[in-house]
C-alpha cells in the first residue's frame, strides 16, 4: 500500500513552528502520507490550510503517554498492517538537511527496524525519535502496542516503550540497525547529546531541539556537566553551517531569532563558569 510517516508533535500555541513545518516538507519527499499527531488545541485557520495544500493529514489526539500514546492512538485508529513501511517520528529534533542519505541506506539495507541513532542504556534500543518500520515488524509493533497500551509515568514510557519496543522486536527476531549506531558505547550518557558534535561532523541530518533551545531540565545539568557538554546553542549551529555549507533546509537565524536575550546570555555564561569549576574539582579528583 505504500508508506506512512506518523508525526508526534506538542507545542502549546495555534501555530505550527517553522522548524516543524521544514521537517514535515523534507518527510513528504520520501512517505506517501503524512499524518500530524498534535495536541488538542484550536489551531490557526492558516496552518489548517497549510496542512491541506500539502496533504498531510491532522489528528489531534488528548496530550497522554507523551509521543507512544500519540502513536498507539495512530495505530489503533488507522490500518497500518496495509503499508510496508511507516516511520514513527517525533518533533524533539530540528532537521537541518535532506534525508536523501538515511533513505538511500534503508533502501539498500536488509533489516526490519532502522533508526538514526541507537543506545545501549538499560539494554540495546533505537532511539524513539526517529524510527522506521519496514513490513514485517509492523504487526509486531501494532501487538505490542495493543498490549502495552498508554503509558502515563514517563519512567514506564522509557522502561516499557523507549526500551522495551526494541527489547521486543529482537525476541520476535527483528533485525534492528541505526543509520549513526553507538553500539560499542557502554557510558552512562545519552548518545544523541554525548556524541552531538561527532554525530554532526559524521554527516546526521538532525539536531535535538534542546540543544539549539538550550531547553535542558534543570536535573540535566549535572549530568551535562559531567560530559563536559557545551551547552551555547551557536557552537552548535556554527558547526553545522561549516559541516554542511549550502546544504541547509533550515534557517537558523529564524529558528533562533527570539532565544538571544540578555536572560538566554546570561543563562550560558552561568553554566559555562560553573562547568568551568565542575572540571577543575574532577581533574584532581575531587568528583568523578
Amino acid at each position: 500500500m505504500g508508506s506512512l510517516c506518523l508525526f508526534s508533535s506538542f507545542f502549546t500555541g495555534d501555530s505550527i513552528p517553522y522548524y516543524i513545518k521544514i521537517y514535515l516538507e523534507e518527510l513528504n519527499r520520501h512517505f506517501g502520507e503524512i499524518i500530524f499527531l498534535t495536541n488538542e488545541k484550536n489551531l490557526n485557520p492558516e496552518d489548517k490550510n497549510y496542512l491541506i495544500r500539502n496533504n498531510f493529514q491532522l489528528r489531534m489526539y488528548k496530550n497522554e503517554g507523551y509521543d507512544f500514546g500519540m502513536w498507539y492512538k495512530a495505530f489503533i485508529e488507522f490500518p497500518v498492517n496495509d503499508y510496508d513501511r511507516i516511520a514513527l517520528i517525533n518533533d524533539s529534533c530540528i532537521l537541518f538537511k535532506k534525508l536523501d542519505s538515511f533513505s538511500e541506506w534503508v533502501d539498500r539495507s536488509d533489516f526490519d527496524v532502522y533508526g538514526m541513532t541507537d543506545s545501549n542504556a538499560i539494554s540495546y534500543h533505537i532511539q524513539s525519535f526517529f524510527m522506521v518500520l519496514k513490513k514485517a515488524s509492523i504487526v509486531h509493533v501494532k501487538n505490542y502496542f495493543t498490549e502495552q497500551k498508554i503509558k502515563e509515568n514517563i519512567k514506564d514510557v522509557i522502561f516499557h516503550y523507549e526500551v522495551g519496543l526494541s527489547t521486543y522486536l529482537l525476541k520476535m527476531k527483528m533485525k534492528l540497525a541505526a543509520n549513526f549506531t553507538n553500539k560499542n558505547y557502554f557510558g552512562e550518557h545519552n548518545p544523541i547529546l554525548f556524541f552531538s558534535d561527532e554525530l554532526i561532523r559524521k554527516g546526521i541530518p538532525l539536531i535535538k531541539k534542546k540543544i539549539i533551545y538550550c531547553s535542558f531540565r534543570n536535573e540535566e545539568y549535572l549530568s551535562l556537566m559531567r560530559m563536559n557538554f557545551n551547552i551555547d546553542p551557536r557552537h552548535h549551529i556554527e558547526l553545522i553551517k561549516k559541516i554542511n555549507g549550502n546544504n541547509l533546509i533550515v534557517d537558523f537565524d529564524f529558528v533562533t531569532k527570539d532565544i538571544f536575550t540578555s536572560d538566554f546570555i546570561s543563562k550560558i555564561k552561568m553554566y559555562k563558569i560553573r562547568n568551568f569549576l565542575f572540571q577543575i574539582i574532577r581533574k584532581f579528583k575531587f568528583w568523578k
